[in-house]
């Protein structure tokens, strides 16, 4: 059964695991922004779009947004019955082309909004995964040896009758009590992991969770221009799309996955209703953005360029972003060897030292 026969006798079933990545709605954005501009309506767009999906999720999607224009809905209306798929970012960038009638340009502009954030998270992964893998690997390393290695070994230093340097049987009062309370220990770890998340949940507590790891030295540094670039473009976006800031802030704060920047943007915009100029509202939220940022927007609302604006500050820490990664990953990586070398060579040592003093004693 083709496509088109499967859209048209209304048999569709929905797959297991519905997915509509970043990369899909990059590629969908970009495609249909380029049938648009070649003349293709754009119920025909949404067909040829259907015709190449690769994966039954996309084909899914495709679908059921070619029978929501087919029925004189929007596209955009289509968009909105997968809310945990498309952010509210997506469909409000796409519903103003259409009221304005400048869809071809907002699904473009989409595509190089969304190819950003995409490459931005990218590099906070990349800039958090290594120091994340020294950590396990060390981690792995210790607990395999105090757990495994060491143990074996354990009776034959009991029976030596000399007493064992202090390194040695502070490993064994560790290895002792992993052996005996690891798994409570592990459970314990679990728990408190469980009740951080719940905990966290919490409105009040997540948004003074933000707002504390934006101070924290060099990580909050990188935390704070991965936000402030993102938030920056999205702005940038919107403006330009003709969305009013009123609007814009709010889809901004929406967009956020910080709360800190969530909180401080709806703040922003009920201070901009009561008549303050957006810079003078940015004002008392000093620790999300720094005074170089207000004063950027303050020039842009100067000179009526907000958007451009916006748009400089985006770039401006984005590169500051890859200057904190360089900076994070330059300092954290001698720190995590030194201290990796520390525990190995305590643990070496702790296993080395008696086996040096037994041959002693066995020569003397």
């Amino acid at each position: 059964m083709t496509k088109n026969t499967e859209l048209g006798s209304g048999i569709l079933r929905k797959p297991r695991f519905l997915q509509f990545t970043t990369k899909d709605q990059i590629l969908f954005t970009r495609r249909l922004s380029v049938y648009l501009s070649s003349g293709v309506p754009l119920l025909e767009g949404l067909a040829l779009l259907n015709d190449d999906a690769q994966t039954r999720s996309t084909s899914y999607i495709f679908t059921i947004l070619t029978r929501t224009v087919s029925e004189g809905r929007t596209l955009s209306s289509g968009l909105t019955l997968f809310p945990r798929l498309v952010t509210v970012f997506t469909v409000s960038m796409i519903e103003v082309g259409e009221q304005s009638g400048t869809l071809r340009e907002s699904l473009s502009y989409l595509a190089i909004a969304l190819k950003k954030q995409q490459a931005l998270k990218g590099k906070l992964i990349g800039a958090l995964i290594y120091p994340a893998i020294i950590v396990v690997t060390t981690c792995g390393i210790c607990i395999f040896l105090i757990l495994y290695a060491f143990p074996k070994i354990i009776p034959i230093f009991r029976g030596f009758g000399s007493a064992l340097p202090f390194a040695t049987r502070a490993l064994i009062a560790v290895s002792d009590l992993l052996s005996k309370y690891g798994l409570i220990f592990i459970l314990l770890l679990l728990l408190i992991g469980v009740i951080a998340f719940f905990l966290l949940r919490i409105p009040t507590l997540r948004s003074q969770y933000d707002f504390l790891v934006l101070r924290i030295p060099i990580l909050g540094s990188l935390i704070q221009t991965y936000y402030l670039s993102s938030i920056s473009r999205t702005l940038s976006t919107l403006l330009r799309t003709g969305i009013g800031i009123v609007p814009a802030l709010e889809l901004a704060s929406a967009t956020s996955r910080s709360k800190a920047y969530a909180e401080s943007l709806i703040s922003v915009r009920d201070r901009v209703l009561a008549g303050e100029r957006i810079a003078d509202s940015l004002s008392p939220y000093s620790v999300p953005f720094p005074r170089m940022y207000i004063q950027m927007v303050g020039t842009g609302e100067r000179t009526g360029s907000l958007p451009n604006a916006f748009h400089q500050l985006s770039d401006h820490y984005e590169e500051e972003f890859d200057t904190a990664s360089s900076t994070l990953a330059t300092l954290i990586e001698p720190v995590l060897m030194i201290v990796m070398g520390l525990l190995v060579g305590f643990i070496a040592l702790a296993i080395i030292t008696p086996v040096y003093q037994i041959t002693q004693d066995m020569h003397g």
